[in-house]
């Protein structure tokens, strides 16, 4: 995925319950990130994320200008470390953001997450 022209015209990526996926799968996921911008609708629940990639993940995937439609559901989101940065990270994009559709399903988001979330959608 990651060579031409693959990567360069991708508009959906479905790794939705991968049960294989791995940290290696991130970062590959990162990589192929760096390389596409025409990303519109990816799903990636029921995938575990580890706490050291979600923030990296979630500010190397908003910056898909086309990308409409993310879901994160039951991916490990953990608020009370980095739930409130990631949602920051994918709401608050400089320059506005695509992002029409974001599933944060079956996460454990704590209150500051919350708040953030609510704040973010009403800037």
């Amino acid at each position: 995925l990651k060579g031409e022209p693959m990567a360069s015209t991708l508009q959906r990526l479905s790794l939705n319950k991968c049960v294989r996926a791995s940290s290696g799968t991130i970062g590959a996921l990162n990589a192929l990130f760096r390389c596409t911008g025409s990303l519109q609708h990816l799903d990636l629940s029921h995938i575990p994320i580890g706490t050291k990639h979600q923030l990296s993940l979630c500010q190397v995937v908003v910056r898909q200008p086309l990308l409409e439609s993310l879901s994160l559901a039951d991916t490990g989101l953990n608020g009370a470390l980095v739930g409130a940065r990631c949602i920051r990270a994918l709401l608050l994009v400089e320059g506005g953001s695509s992002l029409r559709s974001l599933d944060l399903s079956w996460n454990t988001l704590d209150a500051d997450s919350f708040t953030c979330l609510g704040e973010c959608v009403a800037a």
